[in-house]
């Protein structure tokens, strides 16, 4: 089993564990969601891995418990609406330090964590679908209704990745496209990950907030 299996199973078996100890939900389940994107580098991919395994977790604990699983994944979806927006907001720190260093980043880079941002809240809501696909049919009526709702109402993680995307659009004008540019053309051999930089800083977001609790 590769690293990524196993967290991807410890992620799983922590959902369900969090929701038979009867712990607060929506916390634990942020606490989860956290710890498994830190575990890993924050991009797209890794992302919608620890979403479908928290899905499935919940999933696994509830069973065909219709109201079980209409409050249970309420609260499960809050908790990692928190932990994606903060993943955002790490996002958005560490592309500012790559603005910063630009000649340490590949253009690659920074093209990926703009395109994460600006599509976190569908990676959310269709990983939620996709686990929906292979659910009970009790399940997918659950979770189709919950994708709808967070489509409608859109998510904090999506609000915070918007202005994660402004913010960083205004810093790049500040700059001036053509000196960002040159930077990076200038570094290319280095290959430094943003998106590592801000695994890291997510890290210690997830600690301070285990702190306040």
């Amino acid at each position: 089993m590769t690293n990524t299996e196993q967290v991807e199973q410890d992620t799983q078996q922590a959902a369900e564990e969090a929701l038979s100890n009867g712990e607060d939900l929506q916390q634990r389940v942020r606490d989860i969601t956290l710890k498994a994107l830190t575990e890993r580098t924050l991009d797209t991919e890794n992302i919608k891995a620890v979403i479908q395994a928290v899905s499935q977790g919940i999933v696994n604990a509830v069973g065909d418990n219709k109201q079980q699983m209409q409050q249970s994944f309420k609260q499960a979806s809050q908790g990692m609406d928190e932990a994606l927006s903060k993943s955002a907001e790490a996002a958005k720190l560490a592309a500012q330090e790559a603005i910063g260093k630009a000649h340490e980043f590949s253009e690659n880079e920074f093209k990926q964590t703009l395109d994460q941002l600006e599509n976190l809240e569908s990676i959310f809501i269709d990983t939620i679908s996709r686990t929906a696909e292979v659910a009970s049919q009790t399940t997918k009526e659950t979770l189709e209704t919950l994708a709808s709702h967070l489509k409608t109402s859109g998510t904090d993680a999506g609000k915070t990745a918007t202005q994660a995307l402004k913010t960083l659009s205004d810093d790049m004008a500040k700059l001036g496209k053509d000196s960002l540019s040159n930077s990076i053309d200038a570094g290319q051999k280095m290959r430094r990950q943003i998106s590592d930089i801000a695994s890291g800083i997510l890290s210690g977001m997830a600690s301070a907030l285990k702190s306040k609790d």
